[in-house]
């Protein structure tokens, strides 16, 4: 035992789940569940014959433990035999076959349960199985390849998922001369049971997962999908594969009662060996889907698995083999199988997601499109822009392609890459024609919600982004964007709310975690703007604008040192860097603010159509009353973001005639009238 009291010991892992399992399901539920008892005794059997123990029953996986790998083999070998015989007498395409892996490692004991990466890996091996096969770890390869009666086939290192290095599996199969199975001892007869004890069963089997004190942590109503890995041959298929789990999150957002971790944040791990109880904590859920996507051809491979986030323990897993035409459909059980294990009711037999094209190439294009809109860096808009038309040509009635088209034209404008005349006008354009094709899609309303606040049509604007939410309750932006709007009409209590809702869904998005500091600086609450900042710049280092907003609040604060330190940290050149130490040592830290704006100025030889915001604040600061009217009027020429006028720095000016004269162009006046500054 540990010092710290954790028992560890050295355990032969068994892990399977079936093949297909869902599929078979929605075929015919009773009969699968009857089935899926009587296979669960023999195996129980099975297992203790040779002298493992099984751990856990859980849906359609089980795991078990032995003293030896040779016995944990021996006991796969044999469950596979017996099952085949079983499977041979089940109409085509009832067959019940599992996926076994073994492993040899330590494990982690709490009670009758075993945790840790033994488990994990077993788990991971099962995934490489071919239905009705084993794979073993090279661990247990070494301990039985000179005692059973066995043949190995060596598939090499294997990646998998959250498991930092490398497997080296194997796969087992028996040798042409092994004797066929023999009479079978009467202690592992298959106890062909009744349906009603099968379904008796089962539910044991699910309460035991679901009761309250089965696991500390979030409920298993709020799940994250994280980016499914690529296996394609040339791994060339990362757009496809983070479609895949896009896709998903978009489906199960939509399903009430289920909180879904937003792309943004569930997509900070890609790439990343962090253990799932890690991601699950980070993100705040209960459970998390992962799964990879191996393409080639017109063929395409996804496994996926549903994992529960306490202990790591695989609730659900299946692999789809199938024509690519067929990917809505595998999306569409994946979501649907999820939601199963969840023990979440539909109100509707619906499909979770729908099919948006008929045209396959159209809907690779629009994934790279999305691929790239996701970047949020002006290339990456632009690349966007390009596959979404090239998308749109190869079929002009695909709604969610002409929203991606409406939000790439968006954000350029609102983060300032593109403030051309009419580059709104090709947004609005493109976000009617998505809802003139489909009047149903959050998607769209969002896209037009966030393109009538840069309008500023404000009650349009407030309609499309209630619609939004209403469709798509789970879409971060839109909650996001529903915010800025109602802190443009001053309406901040709500806001406030919206913010927080936004980072529930998206707790690991800078963007969000940025948009409620900048709102606390607003209204002038500074050290609350400085903790969500600080947050900020721990998710997104080189973001200059959050290094400049926690400047500000910082300065607001009175730590002056500290602020000009954070000013250093954006993105001025670094020759410039050594003259600004020497101007704060003489003319502090205001005197550093006025030459910071003087050297941006210069090196964009641009002022306010630049990243407007940063003049206009600027100026306020340093009391340059005309020229700061002078920029936020070319600001406003170009239809700039009205978050502006919020910000604290201008709230001086509220009595000014100019600044009156502004809440009039911009159709405000009304909803500032007798609001308190």
């Amino acid at each position: 035992m540990d010092p710290d009291g954790v028992e560890r010991k050295l355990a032969a892992i068994l892990s399977a789940d079936v093949v297909g399992y869902s599929r078979l399901m929605a075929e015919d539920e009773d009969e699968t569940v009857r089935r899926l008892g009587a296979y669960r005794t023999e195996i129980t059997n099975l297992v203790g014959e040779h002298r493992g123990r099984v751990v856990d029953f859980t849906g359609d996986n089980f795991l078990a433990e032995f003293p030896t790998a040779t016995d944990a083999v021996e006991a796969a070998a044999e469950i596979q035999r017996v099952l085949k015989a079983r499977n041979a007498a089940v109409p085509a395409g009832r067959a019940m076959e599992f996926r076994i892996g073994v492993h040899l490692g330590e494990v982690r004991v709490e009670g009758e349960r075993i945790y840790g990466d033994g488990v994990n890996i077993a788990a991971r091996l099962e995934g490489l199985a071919e239905p009705g096969g084993t794979c073993i770890s090279d661990d247990v390869l070494h301990q039985v390849q000179r005692k059973l009666e066995l043949d190995f086939d060596d598939l090499g290192d294997q990646t998998v998922k959250n498991i930092p290095d490398p497997v080296h599996a194997y796969r087992l199969r028996e040798r042409a001369t092994a004797p066929a199975a023999g009479p079978r001892r009467s202690s592992s007869r298959l106890v062909i049971t009744t349906g009603v004890a099968a379904v008796i069963a089962l539910a044991a089997a699910v309460y035991w997962l679901m009761r309250p004190d089965a696991s500390t942590g979030p409920p298993l109503t709020s799940i994250a999908v994280l980016p499914f890995d690529d296996m394609s041959p040339g791994q060339d298929q990362e757009y496809f594969a983070d479609g895949m789990a896009e896709e998903l999150i978009n489906a199960l957002s939509k399903v009430p009662g289920l909180r879904v971790a937003a792309r943004t944040s569930a997509f900070a791990f890609k790439g990343k060996a962090e253990d799932i109880r890690t991601i699950g904590d980070q993100l705040n859920v209960g459970a998390i889907v992962e799964g990879s996507v191996r393409k080639a051809g017109d063929r395409v491979r996804i496994t996926a698995q549903l994992i529960r986030v306490a202990d790591g323990f695989h609730i659900w897993s299946d692999t789809y083999d199938r024509k690519l035409d067929d990917v809505f459909a595998i999306q569409n059980e994946i979501a649907q199988a999820t939601v199963a294990a969840l023990e979440i009711r539909l109100a509707s037999n619906s499909p979770l997601v729908r099919r948006p094209t008929g045209d396959l190439h159209a809907y690779e294009l629009y994934l790279t499109g999305r691929h790239f809109w996701n970047q949020r860096t002006e290339e990456g808009l632009r690349k966007a822009i390009t596959h979404f038309e090239q998308t749109l040509q190869a079929d002009p009635n695909y709604a969610l392609a002409w929203a991606g088209l409406a939000d790439s034209y968006a954000m350029l404008h609102s983060y300032g890459y593109d403030l051309s005349e009419g580059i709104l006008s090709k947004a609005a354009s493109a976000a009617r024609r998505a809802l003139a094709i489909d009047e149903a899609s959050g998607e769209a309303h969002a896209s037009l919600g966030w393109l009538l606040v840069l309008e500023w049509r404000w009650e349009e604007a407030h309609a499309q982004l209630r619609r939004a939410l209403q469709l798509n309750p789970g879409y971060a932006f839109a909650h996001d964007w529903y915010a800025d709007l109602l802190t443009i009409l001053r309406r901040d209590e709500e806001a406030l709310r919206e913010y927080r809702r936004a980072l529930e869904l998206d707790p690991l998005s800078f963007v969000i975690t940025r948009d409620i500091g900048w709102f606390y600086l607003r209204i002038g609450n500074f050290e609350a703007a400085i903790q969500r900042l600080e947050k900020t710049l721990e998710l997104n280092p080189d973001d200059y604008r959050t290094r400049h907003l926690l400047s500000r609040a910082l300065a607001e604060q009175g730590r002056e040192r500290e602020a000009f330190e954070v000013l250093l940290g954006q993105d001025i050149p670094p020759r410039f860097k050594a003259d600004l130490r020497k101007v704060y040592e003489v003319s502090g830290y205001r005197g550093v603010r006025r030459k910071a704006l003087e050297v941006r100025i210069a090196e964009t030889k641009k002022n306010c159509t630049d990243d407007g915001i940063y003049g206009v604040e600027e100026l306020a600061y340093l009391g340059e009353d005309d020229r700061m009217f002078e920029c936020l009027d070319e600001w406003v020429s170009v239809r700039g973001q009205a978050l502006l006028l919020r910000d604290f720095s201008l709230q001086k000016y509220r009595s000014d005639p100019r600044f009156i004269a502004i809440l009039k162009q911009m159709r405000l006046e009304k909803y500032w009238r007798g609001k308190a500054s």
